[in-house]
């Protein structure tokens, strides 16, 4: 039975964290990145094109097409996500997958989607399943994750 009393200059000088709309929408956004390496963008081989044309996400890709293996990633990623059961669709609940402007370090591949999972710990458990997927599917597609040079990256240089 505590009365906490907010003074008003707080409500305009701090920061704080309104929950509602999302308890009122019984879904939690999740917006994510990660940053492709612009060397590893290439066109597609023939061989790759009829390899994907037999998956659901690859339906009506024409064989003989040029395609772009980040166009086909990003597609590919955007079906991955349409099968989560965790998904939260609605009017103004929807999901894509989005290039940003490319930077010095490579091209962002934005994850923008929503889930009915709204408890914290669900939630971040939920977000880092589908984030493994994007990085161990990368590759897959002749992609590579752009991240800064290690310590390791160096030694294996010179030896």
């Amino acid at each position: 039975m505590t009365i906490v009393t907010v003074p008003p200059y707080s409500l305009v000088t701090e920061s704080f964290q309104n929950w509602r709309g999302m308890s009122d929408s019984k879904g939690r956004r999740i917006n994510r990145s990660v940053t492709i390496d612009v060397n590893s963008v290439t066109f597609c081989t023939p061989e790759q094109i009829e390899e994907f044309r037999k998956e659901p996400w690859g339906y009506g890709l024409d064989a003989g097409g040029p395609y772009v293996n980040l166009t086909l990633y990003r597609r590919y990623l955007e079906h991955y996500i349409s099968q989560l059961p965790q998904l939260k669709t609605g009017d103004d609940m929807l999901y894509m997958v989005r290039e940003l402007q490319p930077t010095p370090h490579g091209i962002p591949l934005d994850l923008y989607l929503f889930t009915s999972l709204t408890s914290w710990k669900p939630y971040e458990h939920f977000q880092a399943e589908i984030m493994d997927h994007v990085i161990a599917s990368v590759q897959r597609f002749g992609l590579r994750i752009y991240q800064s040079p290690s310590g390791l990256d160096v030694r294996s240089v010179r030896q």
